[in-house]
């Protein structure tokens, strides 16, 4: 079951480096809490150039559809990478080996593939330029390899890399040369070495599944508990955030306290003690790192769902009150005659109108709003809450604001549709018709 959190649960997979009875190392794996496992996809003695490719369980009889897609993921051999091989032809065989693993991987339907790192663009002193195995990969991507096989809302095949310096540019040189596929994701070996902080950062950008803790990664603290190194600790309670994947591999050492299962209770306490989210976190998280549909407000209604959604901004209303209350204090104190004439422009359902009442409140002025909406539907809504919520001081004026003719000019016009940093709605132009 994977470890609970808030918002999102954590799921924790188990790193096997041999296949005998796949049944018996997932009941295994369940018993020790783990949630996946990660498996090789070729069997040993059905890898390599000159190999006749034997997968590492008997067939895709040997476990049900849904637990492969939902608690199995495969590796792809190491020893694949086109660009590492003297020869045009034995490139050419490792590449159809590298496809024949691959679409082993989709006929199977699991979560995602690993691809062995990118060996010739990450070795000190190597020569290779990567683009042998970034083609091989993007044409099978390109082809529709994981189309139907995988879900709609994940990457099927994560590259291995380090992170690293020269992890990140061999992933950054590898994703190019696929075209940025939306498909291709990343699996991160956590090995910080001096790597900075801030090119540690970079990988909070990138599509990162999953995050890969090898033996090497731990530390023994002074109880003879392993732990993280301290980059690689912080590096991985962001990453937490952004709801990947952690796959342990077991140490060689079997002593006390340096198994598999206190790594897997270290992580545990990680996520487990990371902070509450900020409101405003809680507000972005569900659709973070997330590139959303245009919307356009002045060709198309909106509906009721999406206004309930911007109004759920805990940040930018409280904002637009504070801006009003310190115009309308300024006016007082100019001592310019009251009542003000205040205009919300593209009212929606009055958020920007209760905004500017509770500011005419706190500044003590009078003032005179007029709340102008285009769309229909959301007009009921600005008079439901005219009496229901008392707005005497409030004119509801159906109709669009570039044909409205102001019964006089406004001390001040209040508007979302001039947009933000990242704002899609962005239409002041409208605006003009109503000065």
């Amino acid at each position: 079951m994977p470890i609970r959190g808030d918002p999102d649960s954590l799921s924790v997979g188990h790193h096997v480096d041999a296949v005998e009875d796949i049944r018996s190392i997932l009941r295994q794996a369940a018993a020790d809490r783990f949630d996946f496992v990660s498996i090789p996809l070729a069997a040993p003695q059905g890898q390599g150039v000159d190999y006749d490719f034997r997968p590492s369980v008997e067939s895709c009889l040997t476990l049900e559809g849904e637990q492969w897609r939902t608690v199995v993921v495969g590796r792809v051999s190491e020893s694949l990478d086109p660009d590492t091989a003297s020869t045009f032809s034995e490139a050419e065989v490792l590449r159809s080996c590298l496809e024949t693993e691959l679409r082993w991987a989709a006929h199977l339907g699991l979560q995602y593939a690993i691809l062995p790192p990118p060996h010739s663009a990450l070795d000190k002193g190597a020569t290779g330029s990567g683009c042998s195995y970034a083609r091989a990969v993007g044409d099978l991507l390109a082809g529709g390899l994981f189309s139907l096989a995988a879900l709609e809302d994940a990457a099927p095949v994560a590259l291995q890399v380090p992170a690293t310096s020269s992890g990140w540019k061999a992933w950054n040189r590898f994703r190019t040369l696929c075209d940025h596929h939306v498909r291709l994701c990343c699996a991160l070996e956590l090995t910080v070495d001096k790597t900075s902080e801030k090119e540690l950062e970079r990988w909070l950008a990138e599509p990162v599944r999953c995050v890969i803790l090898s033996p090497s990664t731990f530390l023994l603290n002074r109880s003879g508990y392993p732990v993280l190194p301290k980059k690689a600790k912080a590096l991985l309670e962001q990453l937490f955030r952004r709801q990947v994947q952690v796959i342990i591999a077991e140490p060689q050492s079997v002593e006390q306290n340096e198994g598999l299962l206190p790594r897997l209770s270290y992580i545990a306490r990680l996520f487990q003690a990371l902070p509450p989210l900020s409101q405003a976190e809680r507000f972005a998280y569900s659709h973070m790192d997330t590139l959303q549909a245009p919307l356009q407000p002045l060709a198309d209604n909106l509906e009721s769902e999406t206004y309930e959604l911007f109004e759920t901004d805990p940040v930018k209303y409280a904002k637009y009150q504070e801006a009003v209350f310190i115009f309308l204090t300024e006016r007082k104190q100019e001592g310019r005659p009251m009542p003000f004439c205040v205009m919300v422009l593209g009212a929606g359902r009055g958020p920007l109108v209760e905004a500017a009442l509770k500011a005419a409140e706190r500044a003590e002025v009078e003032v005179d709003l007029y709340a102008v909406e285009k769309n229909p539907n959301a007009v009921q809504a600005l008079r439901h809450r005219k009496r229901r919520d008392g707005w005497s001081s409030v004119q509801v004026v159906p109709g669009d604001m570039r044909s409205w003719d102001a019964p006089k000019k406004a001390d001040v016009i209040i508007s979302e549709l001039l947009g933000s940093f990242g704002d899609n709605e962005l239409s002041p132009e409208c605006l003009d018709g109503a000065c």
